[in-house]
């Protein structure tokens, strides 16, 4: 993914089953939607200023270690490995997470402290 535009503000990878790393991505991106990319094992180094991340259908990652600071929106379906997310960054307004049956217990218990942890109805946890 070395030689995608700069300006560049959504990426949408549809069953890309040989990807199994996401990087090098424009700095500009806002939007990032990945999509029965089978063999994707990782998803980190994500530019900051990254607004949105939907992962689905993504069976071979097991883990998201590191969320951009910029990110709002973040909704992962149908990742059945899926054991853990790193830490919640704090402009994070929308978690959808669905069919993830391995997500670890830690991880869980961080998803349900963060939609208790805003004002009433700033933040929205559907699992």
């Amino acid at each position: 993914m070395d030689h995608l535009p700069e300006d560049l503000q959504t990426l949408d990878l549809w069953k890309c089953t040989g990807l199994t790393a996401v990087e090098h991505l424009p700095v500009n991106l806002r939007a990032l939607y990945l999509d029965g990319c089978t063999g994707l094992t990782a998803v980190d180094h994500l530019p900051a200023g990254l607004q949105k991340v939907v992962l689905s259908e993504c069976t071979g990652l097991t883990a998201v270690e590191r969320l951009p600071e910029g990110l709002e929106e973040l909704i992962v379906s149908w990742c059945e490995n899926l054991e853990r997310l790193g830490p919640l960054p704090a402009g994070l307004r929308r978690v959808d997470i669905r069919s993830c049956p391995m997500l670890d217990a830690e991880t869980r218990g961080r998803l349900r402290k963060w939609a208790a942890g805003g004002e009433k109805g700033s933040r929205e946890l559907i699992e």
